[in-house]
């Protein structure tokens, strides 16, 4: 496998959820046509209403959101059943595209932004299985008498941006995102005024007991939350994994020495990049244990949930 390849990660495996999210169903370009028919026939399946026609403006919508039925069930059927029979379309495009772009959230949007750049007079069709555009970086709306409150309905804040690549950092310009209103714009003081820690939950389904524990380190540094009021070895005790896990764990939470002190400094970046953490972890920190892993998997994807804030009091 070709170094470049790897750097895109061609080497890890996909999984269901990742795949899921890049498949189009509804087109984002339908609507924006004035041809929704298809939208409307898949969004009646959650409420019935065909609210999104209706309403136009997926912001100012309720209930569950991202995820919700309707968007999830033909590639289900797809993937899962190995359905085939979806029948005719009912309205084909006849128009030329050319770029087709499967998934309109960040890197979609971005992929026909960069492309449209290049070539300003193409035309770009953007597919994708949800009412909204935008995946994880959408907003919702909400009415408070006669003011509009405007919060994120997925990340709320982008995690060191001043690390960049000067590629976002040009998307954002364009975008006109001014990250230095993040100073003021967030209070960084709520969850240390309110009390709020971070707690990591292992389930029973997968863990074998129902428990949250406390817990900080530096994969928690970038959030402003309050101290839990254990160490790391009072945590990791209290981890329902193996002793060797724990050690393994407590070692990666501690450890301060350089594990590549023989890569030149100014190497050390494009090696890193060129690897994955796991095999990071795995080739120069010696972890072994599959519930190390497993714990790391879940501070990385605190949708499952496993990561919660909780008082401390």
């Amino acid at each position: 496998m070709k170094s470049k390849d790897r750097k895109l990660g061609m080497n890890s495996p996909i999984s269901r959820r990742d795949i899921l999210q890049g498949f189009g169903v509804v087109t984002a370009g339908a609507l924006a046509m004035g041809s929704p028919s298809l939208a409307q026939q898949i969004l009646g399946a959650e409420n019935g209403t065909g609210e999104l026609i209706n309403n136009g403006y997926p912001p100012s919508l309720t209930g569950l959101r991202g995820n919700h039925p309707g968007s999830f069930e033909v590639a289900h059927e797809l993937g899962r059943a190995g359905r085939t029979d979806l029948g005719d379309v009912q309205e084909a495009d006849a128009s030329d595209y050319d770029l087709v772009i499967v998934g309109a959230g960040i890197s979609g949007l971005s992929a026909a932004h960069f492309y449209r750049q290049q070539n300003p007079g193409a035309r770009i069709l953007i597919l994708d299985n949800h009412d909204d555009f935008g995946g994880h970086a959408k907003r919702n709306e909400f009415q408070l008498g006669n003011r509009t409150l405007i919060s994120y309905g997925g990340s709320s804040f982008m995690v060191e941006p001043s690390a960049y690549s000067e590629i976002v950092k040009g998307l954002l310009h364009d975008l006109g995102v001014d990250i230095t209103r993040f100073d003021t714009a967030f209070d960084q003081e709520f969850y240390r005024r309110h009390g709020l820690a971070s707690g990591l939950h292992f389930n029973s389904e997968n863990w074998g007991v129902d428990r949250t524990v406390p817990f900080t380190g530096t994969f928690l540094q970038y959030l402003p939350l309050a101290d839990p009021g254990l160490t790391a070895e009072q945590s990791v005790a209290q981890m329902p994994i193996s002793e060797a896990a724990k050690s393994e764990f407590l070692h990666l939470l501690t450890i301060e020495v350089d594990q590549i002190p023989h890569i030149k400094v100014d190497a050390k970046e494009k090696y890193l990049s060129s690897i994955s953490y796991r095999e990071f972890l795995s080739r120069h920190l010696g972890i072994t244990e599959p519930e190390v892993f497993a714990v790391l998997q879940d501070l990385a994807t605190p949708q499952r949930p496993s990561l919660c804030a909780f008082p401390t009091c």
